[in-house]
């Protein structure tokens, strides 16, 4: 029997995600399959019919193992997905998404920081200007400044699915209260939402290498595959972070930078703040 998820967690990268995932994963009647299969933001009506069989399976292998939880589950980058939003719902049009948004500005800053900065010496302002030039293709994924357009990026799922499918949380807020944040959640999948003794478990925390010898031992192939060979991906991660990576210095942008992507994301958010019905906590866009 075909097991398809009933609930994603759909992005955005940089805003949380991992961390609500980790969270929710822990509580009662939930299954969440290992992050980011991304099965959705393919071209599946492209795929010859043996290389979607193929496809398919490999992604229903991720629920052979829900016994009897209410919700499956699944977290991938959907939101930037062009074509995630019909094709969830053509094999799960009654699903329950979930979106956690971050002020564009500082998500755009978050993403260098974590992914770019370690490999690559480009300023903040090349990879910004890089990417104005131009966008996105798939040798270079860079800074993804498309993500941060949320509206454009939401008005997909908002124009398919029904309001009551949808929740929208913004990570400004919800951080201040995980508790109340997954009680909400919770609450939205039709599951008891009162929880005792919360701990919020984090992920994702900011690491960068220590030095130039810690980056060339994180960054060398050879050691991600012995290391790979010898154990478990969360010790490898437990490992690397406490004996090369440090959570210090991770920056700043500068007021020129930030200016430029107020600019860039200003209308996006106007129309976000119009379809949400309310004014965001984000300190780039207070005069929006």
């Amino acid at each position: 029997m075909e097991i398809w998820p009933n609930f994603f967690i759909g992005g955005a990268g940089k805003s949380g995600t991992t961390t609500l995932y980790v969270n929710l994963r822990s509580m009662p009647d939930i299954y969440m399959a290992d992050k980011e299969p991304n099965f959705f933001n393919r071209n599946l009506e492209n795929l010859s019919s043996e290389i979607y069989d193929q496809v398919e399976k490999k992604y229903l292998k991720n629920f052979e193992k829900v016994k009897n939880e209410k919700i499956i589950g699944e977290a991938s980058g959907y939101i930037q997905a062009p074509l995630a939003a019909k094709n969830i719902c053509e094999k799960s049009p009654n699903a329950k998404i979930l979106f956690t948004l971050r002020d564009p500005v500082e998500r755009a800053f978050s993403h260098y920081a974590q992914h770019i900065r370690k490999k690559s010496h480009a300023s903040f302002y090349d990879e910004i200007q890089k990417e104005l030039k131009y966008g996105q293709n798939s040798q270079d994924w860079g800074i993804r400044l498309d993500i941060g357009m949320y509206y454009q990026n939401l008005k997909r799922f908002l124009d398919i699915f029904p309001q009551d499918q949808i929740k929208i949380i913004i990570f400004e807020e919800w951080i201040k209260d995980p508790k109340m944040a997954i009680e909400e959640i919770l609450k939205f999948l039709g599951l008891p939402s009162l929880i005792n003794n919360f701990t919020l478990k984090t992920a994702n925390v900011f690491h960068q290498p220590k030095g130039e010898t810690s980056r060339k031992i994180v960054e060398s192939e050879i050691t991600k595959k012995i290391s790979r060979a010898i154990m478990p991906r969360s010790m490898r991660i437990s490992l690397r972070n406490k004996l090369l990576m440090t959570t210090k210095n991770k920056g700043s942008m500068t007021e020129k930078e930030r200016k430029i992507l107020i600019n860039y994301y200003q209308e996006d958010v106007k129309n976000l703040q119009s379809i949400l019905g309310k004014k965001l906590p984000w300190k780039n866009f207070q005069n929006c």
